[in-house]
């Protein structure tokens, strides 16, 4: 027998359509193979609903799928988890604002490596019984929904807070920002994401045990305003910065250089490296996030109305939020030397600056800072 569950499409509480677009809701949907049918209302008045067959058992788990996600999500968790000590315990990484900054979005990236894997563990539980029902609402929440957005709000703060360090620092050297003044931005970020993520958690209702928690399946009153702060504050405005600071940085590494000491040379090359990095890093975070915020604005704008286009994101929003969590340490051990040597103990410094510069590197250090190249245009 199949037990039959008909659900409003104006019921801000109850709207499976949204479930769907959540990374971990659409894969633990395909696990559960629920079977979603449309009913047209015969009247103007009578809202739509959607009608869900679910047996009255929970189905088994897909255990292939399972094992995908988990082995994605052990691998993230292993070079995330090195990577993130490595950021606090290195003594030379502990110096430098950058690294301060990339310690929390480690610390947030494993944070996002427990939506799946809780995900998956909490429906496996539940499938067997032995999550009791009445609490599977409350360990969805706080497992699924808290730790996705959480991660999310800190991250795009946190690389904006990069972007703009990078940038004072660039034009204001030799200062930098302070180790206080670092904490203290550190902080503001997680403050933001917990005001955000709290509401969010509150008003998440995971009342239909057979169907995965529903991450997007709780908009808020009114939910059109919080969702569009939610995507102003958090995405929107993070990357209009970033795209400005990089853009200045760019134009600022790409301008003239000048004939300097061997040691300011060197600073410029590891300056470049570290925007290098900045860069990266935010490209890969961004260009895998932008299908959840896509998402979500297509929700509050289309009035949650699913197509074909919405089925594509869904699938690429499924795959990019989990290749982000082993992308981005493998950034890290491109570019860090230190961090490389976390991994592989064996691995040394390539290169080692030699005790006796030969020729022009003696002749470039003894040459005085701020003498400006030769103009094509004065030949």
């Amino acid at each position: 027998m199949a037990s039959i569950i008909s659900i409003d499409y104006n019921d801000s509480t109850n709207n499976p359509l949204l479930s769907m677009t959540n990374t971990t809701d659409s894969i633990t949907a395909s696990i559960l193979a629920l079977t979603i049918s449309t009913v047209r209302s015969s009247a103007t008045t009578v809202p739509t609903t959607i009608t869900i067959a679910a047996t009255t058992n929970p189905p088994p788990l897909d255990m292939r799928t399972f094992i995908v996600v988990a082995v994605i999500s052990v691998l993230g968790l292993y070079l995330n988890l090195v990577a993130t000590i490595a950021l606090f315990i290195k003594p030379a990484l502990k110096k430098h604002p950058f690294y301060q900054f990339l310690a929390s979005i480690g610390i947030t990236t494993l944070l996002a490596i427990i939506n799946p894997i809780s995900g998956s563990l909490v429906l496996f539980l539940n499938s067997r019984g032995i999550i009791p029902l009445n609490n599977f609402s409350i360990y969805s929440r706080i497992f699924i929904v808290a730790p996705s957005y959480c991660s999310f709000i800190v991250t795009m703060h946190t690389l904006n807070w990069i972007a703009i360090e990078r940038c004072y620092e660039s034009f204001r050297y030799p200062k930098r920002f302070s180790d206080k003044y670092i904490k203290l931005l550190i902080v503001l970020a997680w403050i933001i994401a917990v005001a955000f993520t709290v509401p969010i958690a509150i008003y998440t209702h995971c009342t239909n045990h057979t169907a995965p928690c529903n991450t997007y399946n709780h908009i808020l009153t009114p939910h059109k305003p919080f969702w569009i702060s939610f995507l102003a504050l958090n995405y929107f405005i993070p990357v209009l910065s970033l795209g400005v600071c990089y853009a200045i940085l760019m134009k600022f590494q790409c301008g003239k250089t000048i004939v300097a000491s061997f040691e300011i040379l060197e600073k410029k090359r590891e300056e470049k490296k570290f925007i290098k990095l900045c860069f990266l890093t935010t490209l890969i975070y961004t260009a895998c996030l932008t299908p959840r915020c896509i998402l979500i604005l297509t929700s509050v704008t289309y009035q949650n109305k699913l197509n074909a286009s919405s089925a594509g994101i869904i699938g690429a929003d499924r795959i990019l939020s989990m290749l982000y969590l082993i992308l981005l340490p493998l950034i890290y051990i491109i570019f860090n030397q230190d961090i490389r040597q976390t991994y592989c103990p064996c691995c040394h410094q390539s290169a080692v600056m030699p005790d006796n510069i030969e020729g022009d590197n003696n002749t470039a250090s003894e040459k005085a800072i701020g003498v400006p190249e030769k103009d094509d245009d004065s030949l």
